[in-house]
């Protein structure tokens, strides 16, 4: 493996991470569109899309930006439901989640989470995991403490974050497995 790509991907990968942290507020620039906490940017919805890219540079800045986007909605999750707190559809609708709004925001910082988790892992860079897991707790810690001021925001992340690397690990299980067992019925 080349070490000059790999800290170039690291890079890239830091880099969008800061990037995603913000873009969950990128509403505020549109609101004759989008409300704040629109479903479009407090989603995964426009990252998710470039995980697909052949590139492995731009794979790594998507899942970079994905942890960015994690953290940013785990913080949400805390906010009441209701006003601001609320996820909106975009115009013409511009109608509230109401008390669905926490489910979106909780379901959609997990699929980010798991689908840079599982990006990291299938970028074959060398320590991926831990690379992974430093990223993610430094920005979260970061976040949490200059963004949200508050503790909590950063045990909401830990939470999702757990959640998320429980489901890729029980997922890689699953396809280590079913790789096992196609072994076992060439091998009869």
């Amino acid at each position: 493996m080349d070490d000059d790509r790999t800290w170039r991907e690291i890079v890239v990968m830091i880099l969008f991470a800061t990037l995603g942290l913000g873009f969950p507020d990128i509403d505020h620039l549109f609101l004759s569109w989008l409300h704040h906490r629109s479903i479009v940017t407090h989603s995964v919805l426009i990252p998710l899309p470039f995980l697909l890219a052949r590139n492995e540079a731009v794979r790594a800045g998507a899942a970079g930006f994905l942890v960015g986007v994690s953290i940013h909605l785990a913080a949400d999750i805390l906010s009441p439901a209701k006003g601001f707190g609320t996820v909106w559809l975009p115009w013409p609708i511009k109608a509230s989640l109401g008390p669905l709004s926490p489910m979106w925001i909780a379901a959609n910082s997990g699929v980010a989470m798991v689908c840079s988790l599982h990006a990291m892992q299938g970028l074959k860079l060398r320590h991926a995991t831990g690379i992974f897991g430093l990223l993610s707790f430094g920005l979260a810690a970061a976040y949490a403490t200059l963004h949200e001021r508050k503790g909590m925001a950063f045990l909401a992340f830990l939470v999702v974050f757990v959640l998320a690397f429980a489901f890729e690990w029980w997922m890689a299980r699953q396809r280590r497995s079913a790789t096992a067992e196609a072994r076992d019925r060439e091998a009869r």
